[in-house]
């Protein structure tokens, strides 16, 4: 979502990958509606996600008490989410539809299309 709303593509521990342009310089308005669609998609994962895991609780019981129990709060956390099957295919298909939609820009534009989730 940084990436794509700032133009700053980073590795995952932070390091610069490349400085490109942001969405906001993407002038085709049915391109820009697939790109907020896109970004509007992974914000509900990552909603979903977090609200699963309770990672909201673990912010207020840290703030409220100074202190997170690590392991046993984690654990706890992650009872919640493990085997919810469910949650899990609508994350996946989630992320199907994102990847779906992109490959549908890539393809107007004449670049290769992504890689989905159901290709092996």
């Amino acid at each position: 979502m940084i990436a794509f709303n700032t133009g700053y593509w980073r590795m995952r521990d932070g390091t610069l990958i490349e400085r490109g342009k942001s969405k906001t310089f993407v002038v085709n308005p049915e391109w820009r509606k697939k790109l907020d669609k896109i970004i509007s998609i992974i914000e509900e994962i990552r909603t979903k996600f977090s609200n699963a895991l309770g990672l909201n609780r673990m912010l207020y019981e840290f703030g409220r008490v100074g202190r997170f129990d690590y392991p046993a709060d984690l654990e706890d956390m992650m009872r919640g989410f493990r085997g919810n099957r469910d949650l899990g295919q609508w994350m996946d298909d989630q992320r199907q539809k994102a990847i779906d939609l992109m490959n549908i820009l890539l393809n107007e534009v004449g670049m290769q299309p992504l890689h989905g989730l159901h290709e092996h």
